[in-house]
């Protein structure tokens, strides 16, 4: 029988496009609950009804715009939805308030046909019923990664103010060498200032910050993640304006891990700030399934710095880290590779 995909809409769209990666090989529907701000250009609904139509074109598309978000207006807008008795449902409640997450719940009971699931960042899928979790069995954590991390930015990080711009950024023979080196196990640094050197050779003159930032994502291609999974200076734009910048965006093993790579020696900005700005940014990508690294090989953290970093769930890598152990070794461990 097929399948019928019902998600809530709200400014957290990351476990919608994780339920469409789980369920979309069967699904025949997929109905989109909002209020009809939602679908304003570059608002949630709206960029959720383009990804679903440029991803899944073989199901069919239905938006439910609702006057407000009470429980009752919900309930009945979804009650009606699951009356096809032609599908099975699979309603989630990971989206959305938690107020329409309660509504879509109460949808769903005496209807057999129907199941609700809920997800969050601190558990994986579960089914609801009769108040009873219990995990949904047989889904593949790394689902996501079949959409391209530039197509889940565009869902998650752009709005009705901004766009993403993913930027193609070639990647010197000379970088994907010595990354090829420093994954087989030599030292990271002495490849890095090898290639470095070669490409000034050639006339590169471009800022060493940014050829790290490229030697990170060839490491990390190295390491087996594949092309589309790994962006390199993208950017939320404003029309010509520069907003934001994050440096290096991998989507690995479910989640999307943002690496801000820095040469300096010293905070430009104070390391406070940076932590608590890397938490909101990542927060903002993807909505608690983030992971933010600084990776700050020439600092030296005191510990103060260190636990502010744990504080917020900042994963800091400083001079100390890389002491001990190689980049490629850290970068795998941190992407469960």
């Amino acid at each position: 029988m097929t399948t019928g995909l019902v998600l809530l809409v709200g400014e957290q769209l990351w476990w919608d496009l994780e339920a469409l990666a789980h369920w979309s090989d069967e699904l025949g529907r997929v109905v989109l609950v909002g209020t009809t701000e939602d679908w304003a250009p570059g608002r949630a609904g709206d960029r959720l009804s383009r990804f679903v139509g440029a991803h899944l074109p073989a199901a069919r598309l239905e938006v439910v715009r609702l006057a407000d978000r009470s429980l009752g207006v919900v309930r009945d807008a979804i009650a009606t939805t699951l009356d096809d008795p032609a599908l099975t449902w699979i309603v989630s409640g990971a989206g959305g308030t938690r107020l329409m997450g309660t509504a879509a719940y109460v949808a769903t009971q005496g209807r057999p046909h129907a199941t609700f699931v809920v997800r969050d960042a601190d558990s994986a899928w579960r089914r609801v019923d009769d108040g009873v979790e219990t995990p949904v069995p047989g889904l593949d954590p790394r689902a996501i990664e079949r959409y391209s991390a530039a197509d889940l930015l565009a869902a998650t990080w752009a709005d009705d103010r901004f766009d993403v711009e993913v930027r193609a950024t070639p990647l010197d023979p000379e970088i994907a060498e010595a990354a090829r080196r420093t994954v087989a196990g030599a030292p990271w640094r002495a490849e890095f200032d090898r290639a470095v050197a070669e490409l000034r050779r050639t006339g590169n003159r471009l800022q060493e910050g940014f050829l790290f930032e490229r030697f990170v994502l060839a490491i990390v291609r190295a390491l087996g993640v594949q092309a589309d999974d790994v962006l390199v200076g993208t950017l939320l734009t404003n029309g010509h304006q520069r907003v934001q910048e994050v440096d290096v965006v991998v989507s690995c093993n479910g989640r999307l891990h943002v690496i801000d790579c820095k040469l300096s020696t010293t905070p430009g900005v104070p390391a406070g700030v940076q932590i608590r700005d890397g938490e909101a940014t990542g927060y903002h990508l993807a909505d608690g399934a983030e992971q933010y690294v600084l990776l700050r090989p020439n600092w030296r953290v005191d510990e103060g710095i260190r636990a502010l970093a744990e504080r917020f769930g900042i994963r800091l890598v400083d001079r100390a880290a890389l002491r001990l152990r190689n980049l490629p070794e850290v970068l795998a461990e941190l992407l469960g590779l």
